[in-house]
């Protein structure tokens, strides 16, 4: 997603906005968190949606539409209190479903990219698209060429995760439909990653490598495999699910109760060097501890 190029041009999309930041949105490092940047994202993307069919698909009962998978690239990093700017468009679309692409600028750079596959569901199931969203979806503009990455096998099992714990659900976890908000799954795919670096970090010995070793969130793919009620909690799973030289994937998954998870994440991490921000090795502990927390293979 990130390497195609027409992704990085504003002109190539067909709606742009202004979107402000907010200090809520800072995190620890004094930029944007990721979070965060996905609900800028999410919040352009609704924006476009009810431009083009208005916003009775989240106010009024019928037809919805629910994402089944967004893949978010985080490249640069964003700071407040300067605003982003915000451009959308229509990529893939057909009876069933609908693509949208989305950028973020500031100060004249693209800072990430986003690509939503969504789903028509009518009380709760698979439907189509109705005619007139179809017709004001489509563009006579052809959308350039754009794929998602393939996508990850399902969540493990729960007893697959070496990090297993629970999570108490809130209020604000719910959307305006009524059922689990896309920004409460990336807040708790945080949670999950967090605790599996965490734990990565402590086996680091000197405070001095630990000043210099970075961490930055490059890519999250969420998929979002059943939209049902929120539960009162949910029982998270995290682990590795693969190392590189410099990289580690964390697999985050969210189970409520049934045997099959309800949506899972995999969290593309980056090790930097803090000073320069380039990527560098990351540290044979820090590779030991990752080593000993993968989700085991077999568990399905």
């Amino acid at each position: 997603m990130k390497h195609d190029r027409w992704r990085h041009d504003p002109a190539h999309y067909t709606a742009r906005y202004d979107i402000p930041t907010r200090y809520a949105d800072v995190d620890t490092l004094r930029h944007l968190n990721n979070s965060a940047l996905h609900g800028l994202h999410q919040e352009a993307r609704m924006r476009f949606l009810a431009e083009r069919i208005g916003d009775g698909f989240w106010r009024e009962r019928g037809p919805r539409l629910r994402p089944s998978r967004v893949v978010t690239d985080f490249l640069l990093q964003s700071h407040y209190p300067k605003p982003l700017q915000a451009a959308v468009r229509v990529t893939a679309l057909d009876a069933q479903q609908v693509t949208l692409d989305s950028a973020l600028f500031q100060d004249g750079a693209c800072v990430g990219l986003q690509s939503t596959r969504l789903h028509a569901r009518l009380h709760g199931e698979a439907g189509e698209l109705p005619a007139a969203w179809q017709s004001a979806l489509d563009s006579p503009v052809p959308a350039p060429a754009a794929a998602l990455p393939p996508a990850a096998p399902a969540p493990a099992a729960f007893e697959a995760y070496p990090l297993r714990r629970e999570l108490d659900t809130r209020y604000a976890d719910l959307d305006a439909t009524g059922r689990v908000g896309e920004g409460a799954l990336m807040r708790g795919a945080e949670t999950g990653r967090s605790a599996v670096m965490q734990n990565a970090f402590a086996a680091l010995g000197g405070e001095g490598e630990r000043a210099t070793v970075g961490l930055l969130v490059a890519r999250v793919d969420l998929h979002i495999l059943a939209w049902r009620a929120l539960p009162p909690r949910w029982r998270l799973g995290a682990g590795v699910t693969h190392r590189g030289r410099s990289s580690a994937v964390v697999r985050v998954g969210f189970f409520d109760g049934q045997p099959q998870a309800a949506a899972g994440a995999d969290c593309v991490l980056v090790f930097v060097d803090r000073e320069r921000g380039q990527p560098l090795p990351m540290p044979e502990a820090v590779r030991a501890a990752l080593d000993a927390q993968r989700v085991q293979a077999g568990h399905r």
